[in-house]
């Protein structure tokens, strides 16, 4: 009787310290666990204190993707592991399919007496799995992936161990999903710095760009005035030269003794002479041909359709002064002595060529 007293006290001191160790393990497991945020070192120090703590021939995490309702191996040790890493089983499928999807631990003694046991693994790692256990890690209540250790022999697990195992699961699934929220929030954060990086090469690229066609704009603004002024200087040109070196050698030349034919080719050389000029002598600025103040304002009256008495009025000279500055006018213009309107002739020249056009035929209808 004492024999067996003496025995059950021993055998309750190696229970008890079996418990203290266990405990003691999943304290330092759970420390340990808790101590990272990366997910592939997570599930590795998870996998590692689970074969320590349990002495099992295999473990083996598993994560459940609800996209594909399913759970994808992301870590696993012991023999053959490597071939166990990223298998997927639908939710449901095999011992871990079914945990994942009941929510459920599960202790299978013998998986040649349960047919929840996926035998396609022992098949492809030529490893036959007798004994599996394994309990959900969850996270607020949800379910997030299984923790699952196997062992070749038979009612290698029992209860005791089933708890000691949930007691990690629970620290572990915690330290998980903190894991994922990091690796996703860190990822965010490179995603935005790239594109922040991206926009900033875009803006800079912009700058450049829009800097450049500053520079073009402004090169373009400069060769196009120097274009125009170019252009008006040559226009200023060839009409000043045919009025002083052509038309009036052409008027001295129809006072001369002429034939019919001779008077009608000097016509002729007249009229093509105003042809070239005149597609461009109405842009010219009269002051540029040489006027007085004085010659301008009275140009710009004629122009408005005034008689010679009514310019006399309001510039307050005599009518033959306002002749003498007509005769003035037709003798700058190349046009003295020539049967050409001097009216008209001005509206040509002048810039504000549509306004005096309106005056002008109410002044032809007032004649």
């Amino acid at each position: 009787m004492t024999r067996s007293r003496l025995k059950s006290r021993r055998n309750s001191r190696g229970s008890l310290r079996q418990i203290n160790r266990e405990l003691d393990l999943l304290h330092r497991a759970a420390r340990v666990i808790n101590s990272s945020l990366e997910i592939d070192q997570v599930l590795t120090i998870l996998i590692e204190k689970a074969r320590n703590l349990l002495g099992v021939a295999g473990c083996s995490v598993w994560l459940i993707d609800t996209d594909a309702k399913e759970v994808v191996c992301r870590q696993a040790a012991g023999r053959q592991s490597d071939m166990v890493c990223g298998w997927r089983l639908p939710l449901g499928t095999g011992v871990v399919g079914w945990i994942a999807q009941k929510g459920e631990r599960l202790l299978i003694h013998d998986t040649r007496k349960d047919s929840r046991h996926f035998k396609r693994v022992d098949q492809q790692t030529g490893l036959e799995i007798r004994s599996i256990m394994g309990v959900p890690l969850k996270s607020k209540e949800k379910i997030i992936g299984v923790l699952q250790v196997v062992d070749t022999t038979p009612n290698r697990f029992n209860r005791r161990l089933l708890k000691t195992m949930v007691g990690l699961a629970a620290g572990a699934g915690i330290a998980i999903t903190n894991a994922t929220l990091f690796s996703r929030a860190r990822q965010e954060i490179a995603m935005r710095k790239k594109a922040e990086k991206k926009l900033r090469e875009r803006e800079t690229e912009l700058i450049i760009k829009s800097k450049n066609l500053k520079e073009m704009n402004t090169a373009m603004k400069v060769v196009l005035k120097k274009r125009e002024t170019d252009k008006n200087q040559l226009e200023e040109s060839v009409l000043v030269n045919v009025q002083k070196l052509i038309l009036p050698y052409l008027d001295k030349l129809s006072r001369t003794e002429l034939t019919a034919h001779q008077i009608a080719l000097i016509e002729i050389l007249e009229n093509n002479i105003d042809d070239i000029v005149s597609s461009f002598a109405h842009r010219l600025s009269l002051g540029r041909l040489g006027l007085t103040r004085r010659e301008f304002d009275i140009a710009n009256l004629i122009c408005q359709g005034k008689k010679n008495s009514e310019i006399s009025r309001l510039m307050g000279i005599t009518r033959r002064t306002v002749e003498t500055h007509r005769r003035n006018l037709r003798a700058k213009l190349g046009i003295n002595n020539q049967k050409i309107n001097l009216r008209v002739h001005l509206m040509q020249l002048s810039p504000d060529y549509d306004d005096w056009i309106s005056s002008a035929s109410g002044y032809e209808q007032g004649r």
